[in-house]
């Protein structure tokens, strides 16, 4: 009923005997990690035979009928929660689990509008994040004269943030009427997110020499340190060709560490671009060029509805979804994934 699960009982069972034995120290380890599922999948298979007994039962004439019905319904939300939970188990043995994500904002197609509705998107992300009390450092904020923004990356440590998260990266198009549209004519714009792992020094290795490191006076509007230090920093990675700036801070040391920060991130994505071709393909599709087809959610002010094209879902609050409610469309999204995941494993 479950091959995949099944097939990961039988190598539990496997390690069982061998530990009674001579076994190794991976056979140990792989053992241990396997009794976490093993206990659950036994628990699953409990289920499944009350639920059979009940079903019987339920199906006859029985004075218990109704009862059966009852524990029927009670027996089917067990299940599907310690499917959620082998789920979580499979998930928290992949490789894929970051701690922390950084975030990347530009603005797409759209010209001053883009970068206005790119600001809102930026200060959404942050409104969420402090509500959360989650520990995050703003790594660069560039703006327009108009208060929009030209560039924006955030880096966010938590595990929580990186469920939500997950699903912002992709192009966003806004349908409205500018602020500085005197016909009253509502243009589409395009804001692109990009969503990366954070990595560690052991993750990726980044020799200096390697490294170009150029610092120079920060630049650009509203900051009081602007312009009076030598703050900013600008490295290039030369095997790569990726380059990321920092001038968020009044320190150079500090701007340099989140630039780094940035930088581990890039260039391990990169990598792992490389080495993995159907994740390089996804990568595209996240990152988008900014045009409009490249679109994971549409933002209409005029109808005062999102709707997000990956589930078809639409909510009728975006103000109230751009104040920092982000959980009124992603968890839908997460439930949404739950249930593909339960898909897989009865698929196996």
């Amino acid at each position: 009923m479950y091959p995949l699960l099944d097939k990961m009982y039988s190598r539990f069972l496997e390690l069982s005997s061998k530990v009674q034995t001579s076994p190794s120290q991976e056979d140990l380890k792989e053992y241990g990690k396997l009794s976490k599922f093993a206990s659950l999948y036994e628990n699953l298979k409990k289920i499944d035979k009350e639920t059979k007994e009940s079903e019987e039962i339920a199906g006859g004439n029985s004075e218990l009928k109704d009862l059966a019905k009852e524990e029927l319904e009670r027996l089917k939300q067990s299940k599907r929660e310690i499917l959620y939970k082998i789920a979580d188990y499979i998930d928290e043995g992949s490789d894929s689990s970051p701690t922390g994500v950084i975030i990347e904002i530009r603005p797409g197609i759209g010209g001053d509008e883009a970068s206005l509705f790119a600001h809102d998107l930026f200060r959404s992300y942050i409104r969420f994040i402090e509500a959360h009390g989650w520990q995050h450092q703003i790594i660069n904020a560039v703006y327009t004269e108009q208060k929009g923004i030209k560039y924006a990356s955030l880096s966010i440590e938590s595990e929580e943030a990186c469920r939500y998260f997950k699903y912002e990266g992709g192009s966003h198009r806004v349908q409205r009427v500018p602020k500085t549209e005197a016909s009253g004519r509502i243009h589409t714009s395009i804001a692109t997110v990009a969503i990366l792992e954070q990595v560690s020094e052991i993750q990726v290795d980044i020799k200096k020499e390697d490294l170009d490191i150029e610092t120079k006076k920060a630049g650009g509007p509203g900051g009081q340190h602007v312009n009076k230090t030598e703050s900013a920093v600008r490295i290039k990675h030369r095997p790569t060709g990726i380059v990321v700036e920092c001038e968020n801070d009044r320190s150079q040391q500090r701007n340099k560490d989140l630039a780094l920060k940035l930088l581990r991130a890039k260039v391990y994505d990169h990598y792992e671009e490389k080495r993995k071709n159907e994740e390089s393909q996804q990568r595209k599709l996240q990152i988008g060029s900014g045009e409009r087809s490249e679109k994971i959610r549409t933002y209409n002010f005029t109808q005062n509805r999102i709707t997000d094209h990956r589930i078809n879902y639409s909510i009728h609050e975006i103000e109230k979804f751009l104040d920092g409610n982000l959980h009124l469309i992603n968890d839908k999204l997460i439930e949404h994934e739950k249930e593909k995941k339960l898909e897989r494993l009865i698929k196996g």
